[in-house]
């Protein structure tokens, strides 16, 4: 798996965890419903898109993950989880993921730390899936601010200091505006992997 792949499994996760909570809710949107479900549908959109050669775990204690000797980083929080842990057939890491969704960029620094700190001290990917929902009076308004949310988040990590040595890609996809009486309501699904070089599994 490419950090391509990566992130193109993730926002399709995203994107299925939007229709699926929609539809089993009677037409709510994801926000009204919890992270730990949009995690459970990324993890299930990773492994199937995986072709049988991933599994994944979801709220994974960092302790079951081999992070080499020495003591690991703080801002792993080695008493803390892993929203989504993905592992090969052998029962090999391949990444972690944090899901976060309706945050402003400023209260997500703990998961890009340790998102990071993970991707640098174990080899494997680390990524951040994250979902938001915007209502405004206009379509154009509303694609706007979810462009703008998407841009903000993707600018800061592309030039983020902690990543040190890591690569890091993003990509994002924005729904089409639905109007809802005289409002007009969009969601928008980012992705962002960070990972070494030579990472390919």
């Amino acid at each position: 798996m490419t950090p391509e792949q990566l992130c193109a499994h993730i926002l399709s996760g995203i994107g299925f965890a939007q229709k699926k909570y929609f539809r089993i809710s009677g037409g709510n949107w994801l926000w009204t419903g919890s992270e730990h479900f949009m995690s459970n549908c990324i993890a299930e959109r990773l492994v199937r898109q995986g072709g049988g050669r991933f599994l994944c775990t979801v709220e994974e204690s960092l302790y079951n993950f081999n992070l080499g000797p020495g003591r690991p980083n703080i801002a792993l929080r080695m008493n803390g989880r892993a929203d989504i842990a993905i592992w090969d057939t052998y029962g090999e890491p391949v990444g972690i993921v944090e899901a976060k969704y309706q945050k402003r960029l400023q209260t997500c620094e703990d998961d890009f730390l340790r998102i990071t700190s993970f991707s640098r001290r174990a080899g494997r990917f680390g990524a951040f899936a994250y979902y938001c929902s915007f209502r405004r009076q206009s379509a154009e308004s509303a694609r706007a601010f979810a462009t703008k949310r998407a841009e903000q988040f993707s600018s800061y990590l592309l030039s983020y200091p902690p990543k040190r040595e890591l690569q890091v890609m993003t990509d994002f996809v924005i729904s089409r505006p639905v109007q809802d009486e005289d409002r007009f309501s969009t969601w928008l699904a980012f992705a962002a992997v960070f990972y070494s070089p030579t990472v390919r599994v």
